[in-house]
C-alpha cells in the first residue's frame, strides 16, 4: 500500500488494511494532507536506513506501530499544523527474526573509551526513543577516568537534539581540537556555562582541566 491522500491514519487504523484503505483515497492531488504506508520485506539480521534528505513539511513516522520520530505539529487541522525543514536518517534493523525495528542495535563497551568525550540526548517528551535518562547516566558511569561531560537538552526530542545542541558541540571541538580556551569555558573553570543553562538538565561534569 502506498499513498492514501486526504487523511492521516495511525497504526491501530491499519489493523484491518481494507478498512484503512477505504479512508483515504489513492488518486486524490488535492489535499495536503496524506498517510504513506510502507511495508519491507528484508532478511534477518540486516542494518537498513529511512532517509529523507528534505523534509519541509510535518511528518509522523511509525515502525511497526512505534512513533520513532516527529518533525514539526501534525494536524488535520491547518491552524494547528505546523511544518518544519529537517532532514531525516532513522538507522533501522530486521533482528534474528526479520522483524524491523528502530534503533541502534550494536554492541559497544564504553569502559574502552580513552579520550575525552561529551554525551549529549535529548529529554522531550519523556524519556526519547534512543536513550532513556538511566540509560544515559549508566553510560556516564561505565566511562573510565575524568574527561567526560554528560548533558540532556530539556524538552527536546530525539530528532531535534542535531540542531539543538551545536553551539556547545562546535565549543566542545573548538576546545578538544584547538586548544581555545574560551570555548573550554563552556564546560570547565568555577561556573562552567553548561552547568546552569537552563535549557539543559541532568548535567554531570567530570573534566580535569
Amino acid at each position: 500500500m502506498g499513498l492514501l491522500s486526504g487523511t492521516l491514519l495511525a497504526p491501530e487504523d491499519f489493523t484491518d488494511p481494507e478498512a484503512a484503505s477505504d479512508k483515504g483515497d489513492l488518486l486524490r492531488i488535492d489535499t495536503v494532507l496524506g498517510t504513506w504506508r510502507l511495508r519491507i520485506l528484508a532478511q534477518p539480521d540486516t542494518y537498513l536506513s529511512l532517509c529523507s534528505f528534505s523534509i519541509d513539511y510535518c511528518t509522523r513516522v511509525f515502525v511497526n506501530g512505534a512513533e520513532v520520530r516527529n518533525i514539526g505539529f501534525v494536524s488535520e487541522d491547518p491552524a494547528k499544523t505546523t511544518p518544519m525543514v529537517r532532514y531525516m536518517t532513522l538507522p533501522l534493523y530486521t533482528g534474528e527474526d526479520g522483524v524491523v525495528g528502530a534503533g541502534l542495535m550494536w554492541d559497544y563497551d564504553v569502559s574502552l573509551i580513552g579520550i575525552p568525550i561529551m554525551l549529549v540526548s535529548g529529554a522531550g517528551g519523556g524519556d526519547d526513543w534512543v536513550v532513556t535518562g538511566e540509560q544515559l547516566d549508566a553510560i556516564y558511569d561505565d566511562i573510565p577516568g575524568n574527561q567526560k561531560v554528560k548533558m540532556r537538552r530539556a524538552d527536546t526530542p530525539h530528532g531535534e537534539v542535531l540542531y539543538s545542541v551545536d553551539g556547545y558541540v562546535t565549543a566542545w571541538f573548538m576546545w578538544q581540537l584547538q586548544n581555545d580556551e574560551e570555548a573550554a569555558l563552556a564546560f570547565i573553570g568555577e561556573n562552567p556555562e553548561i552547568a546552569t543553562n537552563p535549557l539543559y538538565q541532568d548535567q554531570l561534569i567530570s573534566l580535569s582541566e
